[in-house]
């Protein structure tokens, strides 16, 4: 059987993006999943001086399991002009240098890419980055991923050794959670537009992990489908005991769009008012349900993220902050 002049084959698609790289001559795109940093070290010294944008996910339990390195923002740091980007749902893998672009199953490992043995069976296939979808797909990735800074590099490298500390792993992507609803049950699923402009809909977040670890029955009707709704969206590995999953969860809530917008929004200290109007804009909620909105995320920054924020009461009026993380060993200020 004769290939299409552009099928790259299963045999070594490290070759293959090795090549794509050293072409770079304006800017460089890696988008996958798993990322190592050797590996993409040793894929970048090819690359010249070229921008590089990298999109990855961090999951603590991937973390954990050693498919992917939260020291991959090490590599990147050198190089003028490049960033990287979290995007939580990825499972695309997309390498672009310029107007060219590679797309296929292969991760930045180096099985994947057949570096190390024994070699995954993989495949990469030129095309032209003009194409409408991979057009559409890198502009959605660069308007949804969010920037990996040091605070979610510090909270999932937390929630990975918490991780690594109990021993789990995650349970492999073909075998359901035991609380998961059933396939044809699409009540709990998270809408296409859910993970963008996502918040919290359980009024009281220390109800969550006793959704997670089977105590629906001791939920409300109203707290049961909120926390099922909530956990659909943030997707925590199963079986984590209760420390281990706050750090998950803490982890996940900093990548979520609309999370990570107030926590920008409160690097200065907010009232009430100005954090509810913010949603009201950015999500077209009616006031009140903004409110509403706001008030629930706050208990659920307080209470995952306890450390990294501040809430007080003069004057009669809430006011919400971002403040620099304290110590494991002090105590942050009562609110």
């Amino acid at each position: 059987m004769r290939h299409p002049p552009d099928f790259r084959g299963p045999q070594l698609p490290g070759a293959d993006l090795t090549e794509l790289v050293s072409r770079a001559e304006r800017e460089l795109v890696i988008a996958a999943p798993f990322i190592k940093a050797p590996v993409l070290a040793s894929l970048l010294e090819h690359a010249g001086a070229v921008p590089v944008t990298c999109i990855t996910r961090w999951r603590p339990e991937e973390v954990a399991a050693g498919v992917s390195d939260l020291e991959v923002s090490d590599v990147l740091a050198g190089r003028a002009g490049s960033r990287l980007l979290l995007w939580p749902l990825l499972h695309a893998k997309y390498f672009r240098a310029d107007a060219r672009c590679l797309i296929g199953s292969a991760n930045v490992t180096g099985r994947a890419l057949g570096w190390s043995a024994p070699p995954n069976i993989e495949l990469l296939i030129d095309a032209p980055a003009t194409h409408p979808r991979l057009a559409a797909f890198e502009q959605r990735a660069r308007a949804e991923a969010r920037p990996a800074t040091q605070e979610v590099r510090t909270l999932i490298g937390e929630a990975a050794a918490e991780i690594r500390r109990e021993r789990l792993w995650p349970v492999p992507p073909s075998e359901p959670r035991a609380d998961e609803p059933p396939e044809d049950d699409d009540r709990h699923r998270a809408p296409l537009s859910g993970h963008r402009l996502w918040l919290p809909s359980l009024r009281q977040p220390a109800n969550l992990h006793t959704a997670y670890s089977g105590g629906l029955d001791q939920l409300t009707v109203v707290a049961r489908e909120a926390a099922l709704r909530d956990l659909a969206v943030l997707d925590p590995a199963a079986g984590l005991p209760a420390a281990a999953f706050s750090a998950v969860i803490a982890a996940a809530l900093l990548q979520m769009p609309m999370i990570a917008r107030i926590d920008e929004f409160t690097a200065e200290s907010q009232r009430f008012g100005a954090v509810r109007d913010l949603i009201a804009a950015e999500t077209g909620l009616p006031s009140r349900e903004a409110g509403e909105a706001w008030q629930t995320t706050m208990r659920w920054l307080l209470h995952f993220i306890p450390n990294r924020y501040r809430r007080t009461v003069p004057s009669y009026s809430e006011v919400f902050v971002r403040v620099t993380p304290y110590p494991a060993d002090e105590t942050p200020p009562a609110s």
